[in-house]
């Protein structure tokens, strides 16, 4: 079975850590190999601030092994530069280059000014759900 290239939004690392449901699902399709998270430094650093800093408090431990978990089994890519792409939030600029540079099939996210591209490129703009759909019919 091919492995399904995508860059997994920190927002859906953070639902699919904290609750059950379509992220929790899709977190544990990367972990177990179906899924190639493409990454990279922002990215990564935007996750584990966002753990530092949630309502749910997270022990810097498990924070810890997260973070060796995320680099372990992710592909982290260098961006040559932050390009600014014409989207509602410059701040999704790192997910969109991404994607770009892994040449990944999805971008996985619950942000609103992403998901109303619905692709870029070749990529495709979904939601975990969507995902998890279009895996199971393959």
């Amino acid at each position: 079975m091919k492995k399904t290239k995508a860059v997994i939004d920190s927002n859906i690392f953070i639902s699919g850590i904290f609750w059950k449901g379509s992220s929790y699902n899709v977190l544990n399709l990367w972990k177990e190999g179906g899924i190639i998270n493409y990454t990279s430094l922002p990215i990564i650093n935007e996750i584990i601030d966002t753990l530092r800093s949630y309502k749910i408090q997270m022990p810097e431990e498990d924070i810890y092994s997260f973070s060796c978990l995320l680099t372990e089994n992710s592909v982290i890519l260098k961006e040559d530069k932050l390009l600014n792409y014409p989207i509602r939030d410059a701040k999704d600029n790192k997910f969109i280059e991404c994607a770009l540079l892994g040449e990944v099939e999805y971008i996985i996210t619950y942000d609103k000014d992403l998901l109303v591209l619905r692709n870029f490129g070749n990529i495709e703009i979904i939601k975990p759900n969507v995902l998890l759909k279009i895996l199971s019919d393959k």
